[in-house]
């Protein structure tokens, strides 16, 4: 069949050079409409109960989510800030994304009270328990403009258009004034990721290749048999992403991988064939019998590669996170083309060149081989206490690996200069915090409305606030009690709930003439929410506290007839941090069972192929677990680390073991065909590890942590990988009885060996 296939590619060489410049145009022309989408619902499939109930919610109540420019001042009720904070909010509002705005200028107590310019305004607002928990500090030196913004600005083009707004409109209304503002919010903190990650992908993925360039360069000597590899890498780069612009799908922080693991494959084919073209070229043949015999001779090992790659991605559409899905397809056809036009464009390219010099061995070759001579000979001398050693790593490694914890603090990816953290705990320290928690109260009866129901809502409330993170929680109870006030002209003693039913219903229907409760309560009163305001800073913390609100929940209203459900975004985040953990524990335990099988098939032998995979179990366990060594948590990045490293790390295997099967039915023995293994797709095995592990941590000089992360723990995995591959698992190949593997020989049928 390689034959076959070789001769099939001289042949047709100009139509399919055609074809794939067909597919890379198209592909081109579709990238310039890629989005990119880091909302917290886009990671749900579209069957979650959790995101049902999400939606369920913005139906109702249109947005959840919040940004707050804060205003401090030495008194923000003076006129000169006051005047900021209605320029401020008449701007804001018209923002695109924008569903309400809420400030000291901008809310239906100003409208009652009767404007920020009416006599009794100060004594008004500051008399309003309601107000000065919405919107200011105790002190009253700063204020918040709370900015309600829309479910549908989910893309990052959406979110960088509000906030580049927002940010102009707070410049302008406060420059020249000694008002010191800050932003923050979800909405806020996902476009400064979104932002980062492009400006680290813009910067890392050129410098990605120089790396990877300089080290091809040093291997091959020539300039030409360099950029090749990168023309290969670069067209499977752009079909990918081309399919995922046809496919309605959009980049999220997951994506963060797809261009450097599609690189590092593409170029491990590449480096594997050229090493073979040259050493043909240096044995004598010429160009065209050069090109025919490596493809011949390295079509089936690099198939292999790529199906396994193949397979451990596709292993992730195990996992309930509809992102991890999308990337799954997206990096399994990038993987997939990637061998494709590595031995269609790449053998071409040779094919079409036409003077070829004579080729000597370079220095960094020398230097490799010199190296795998010294590999062989520790591997040979001690091979079962390297064994030992290397299992007993595995194990400590493992034991390490089941401790590593899911988490999705936000803030973690930020420097504590930065000045995104900076204004973030600005605003949770003077306003409680803006990330969302809301509850959802449900009422067939429409009981939402009855005093009983209303005390029991306050209760929750009161309880939330005084036992976990939560700053804040505002519900219809509290505007209810705020009218109870005005109606009792009181102070802070006047603002409770009124005991009657008849009381209750009258202020409510005041509330609703002055439209104050359609953000809070249905008019039929079968549905209601408590909105809470959460930290940003302990997003981590309000999930951990989840089960304890939900049992408060389930003693405070148990018997009422009225049923609450968490949700907004700390409820998806939770959910998604439990999605997480099943999705890396399924999709490696799919990918393990499926390479091991192909392996298995490939190698025509359930010895050699078990055998050739324990060497790649060591490398994911030093990975996972450094992730716990070095505190780093299972977030949307890390999740498919597992199942990516095995598909690339098992690569490297494939090359060996189909040089060691094959020599070892040429000669049957061990010790020779080990050796053999190792001289003759030892190099390339060296050279492309290297280029993978380089690759990767050049992602650690990045400036997004996710990006760091990702790229530190690959390359890692692929240095660990390299040291299993020609250190254990030579060691494990002689450490296996020659007559065991023998007897497998004689029960096939024989044959000519190709």
């Amino acid at each position: 069949m390689s034959v076959r296939y070789a001769q099939l590619l001289v042949r047709n060489r100009w139509a399919i050079l055609v074809m794939l410049a067909a597919l890379t145009v198209l592909s081109i022309i579709a990238i310039s409409r890629i989005e990119f989408d880091n909302s917290v619902e886009s990671w749900f499939l579209d069957t979650d109960p959790s995101l049902a109930t999400y939606n369920r919610f913005t139906e109702t109540f249109r947005s959840d989510q919040i940004v707050i420019a804060g205003i401090f001042a030495d008194d923000v009720l003076s006129p000169d800030v006051l005047v900021a904070v209605d320029r401020i909010s008449a701007a804001a509002a018209r923002l695109r994304f924008a569903d309400d705005v809420q400030s000291l200028t901008h809310s239906a107590a100003v409208r009652r009270i009767g404007g920020i310019d009416a006599p009794e305004y100060r004594s008004a607002l500051l008399a309003s328990p309601l107000q000065r928990a919405l919107l200011l500090s105790p002190d009253n030196t700063a204020t918040a403009i709370v900015i309600h913004y829309a479910r549908e600005g989910d893309t990052f083009a959406h979110k960088h258009e509000f906030v580049s707004g927002l940010r102009s409109i707070v410049r302008e209304a406060t420059a020249g004034t000694d008002i010191q503002y800050a932003i923050a919010g979800g909405p806020v903190l996902g476009e400064a990721g979104a932002r980062r990650n492009s400006q680290d992908l813009r910067i890392l993925v050129p410098a990605m290749i120089l790396v990877i360039a300089v080290f091809a360069y040093g291997l091959v000597q020539s300039l030409r048999l360099t950029l090749i590899p990168l023309g290969v890498v670069g067209i499977a780069v752009v079909m990918a992403h081309g399919l995922m612009v046809a496919a309605g799908w959009k980049m999220t922080v997951i994506s963060v991988v797809l261009i450097p693991l599609i690189l590092a494959v593409g170029v491990a084919h590449s480096i594997h064939l050229i090493a073979r073209y040259v050493l043909n070229l240096e044995s004598g043949l010429d160009n065209r019998a050069a090109v025919i015999d490596s493809v011949e001779r390295l079509l089936k090992p690099c198939f292999y590669t790529s199906i396994t790659t193949v397979i451990g991605l596709l292993s992730l559409l195990v996992s309930e996170l509809k992102p991890v899905h999308e990337f799954a397809i997206t990096a399994a056809v990038g993987v997939f083309a990637a061998f494709v036009v590595s031995v269609t464009f790449l053998p071409i390219m040779l094919l079409m060149r036409r003077t070829i010099r004579s080729r000597r061995s370079t220095v960094a070759r020398s230097i490799v081989q010199r190296l795998l001579r010294v590999v062989h000979s520790v591997a040979s001398k001690h091979p079962r206490r390297i064994v030992l050693l290397a299992l007993l790593t595995g194990v400590g490694f493992i034991w390490q690996a089941t401790r590593v914890e899911s988490g999705l603090d936000p803030m973690s990816w930020i420097r504590h200069d930065d000045p995104i953290r900076v204004d973030t705990l600005r605003i949770d320290n003077a306003f409680g915090g803006a990330l969302s928690l809301e509850f959802l109260l449900s009422s067939p009866e429409g009981l939402l409305n009855k005093p009983e129901v209303l005390r029991r809502t306050e209760d929750l409330q009161h309880w939330l606030v005084a036992n976990t993170t939560i700053g804040r929680a505002t519900s219809v109870a509290d505007f209810v009690k705020e009218a109870a006030r005005i109606a009792r002209d009181a102070g802070d003693e006047g603002f409770a709930l009124p005991r009657t039913r008849f009381l209750t219903n009258e202020l409510l229907a005041r509330l609703r003439d002055d439209a104050q409760l359609d953000a809070w309560v249905t008019p039929d009163f079968t549905q209601a929410r408590i909105a809470a305001r959460v930290p940003l800073t302990s997003a981590q913390e309000i999930v951990d506290q989840l089960p304890a609100i939900d049992h408060r929940i389930a003693q405070t209203f148990g018997g009422s007839g009225v049923t609450v459900e968490m949700t907004g975004q700390a409820v998806l985040a939770s959910r998604m941090q439990s999605h997480l953990l099943d999705s890396q524990l399924r999709s490696f335990s799919v990918a393990l069972a499926v390479v091991s099988l192909i392996m298995i098939v490939l190698l025509r032998s359930a010895l050699l192929g078990l055998v050739a995979m324990v060497p790649n179990l060591l490398p994911i366990a030093i990975g996972l677990g450094a992730m716990t060594i070095l505190d780093i948590p299972l977030n949307p990045a890390t999740v498919t680390i597992a199942a990516v490293a095995l598909g690339i790390v098992v690569d490297d295997t494939v090359h060996l073991m189909t040089a060691f099967d094959r020599h070892f039915r040429s000669t049957g023995r061990v010790g020779a065909s080990v050796r053999a293994m190792l001289l003759e797709v030892g190099q390339p095995v060296m050279v492309t590890s290297v280029l993978l592990a380089s690759g990767f941590a050049t992602l650690i000089l990045g400036g997004f942590l996710p990006t760091r992360q990702v790229g530190g723990l690959i390359a890692l995995i692929a240095v660990a990988a390299l040291v299993s591959d020609l250190i254990f698992l030579p060691a494990i190949l002689r450490s296996i009885p020659g007559r065991w593997l023998r007897a497998r020989q004689k029960s096939e049928p024989s044959g000519p060996v190709k």
